[in-house]
């Protein structure tokens, strides 16, 4: 209780890294889908605690702010890597 487990966070970041180390490995439709699945499971392991510690944190008349901030940076990345991924592609 009152005890966020950020234990999982590098488990997670190893599971996302071995995920998108194994795509280009996996030829059937049914494979990617599990390791798509896979990627998916561990990004929830990385973030939430990450977003749980952000909350935790943030005071109280501050915490929408703080979630905000978080989310329109979190955005801002996605689209960044996005636009690498289409540039390179």
């Amino acid at each position: 209780r009152n005890r966020i487990e950020t234990g999982l966070v590098p488990v997670g970041a190893v599971g996302v890294a071995i995920g998108l180390w194994c795509l280009p490995l996996f030829t059937t439709p049914a494979s990617q889908a599990l390791n798509f699945v896979f990627i998916g499971i561990m990004g929830g392991l990385f973030i939430v605690p990450l977003n749980a510690l952000l909350q935790v944190h943030a005071a109280d008349h501050q915490l929408g702010t703080v979630m905000a901030a978080n989310n329109w940076i979190q955005t801002l990345a996605m689209l960044g890597f996005l636009a690498l991924t289409a540039l390179f592609a």
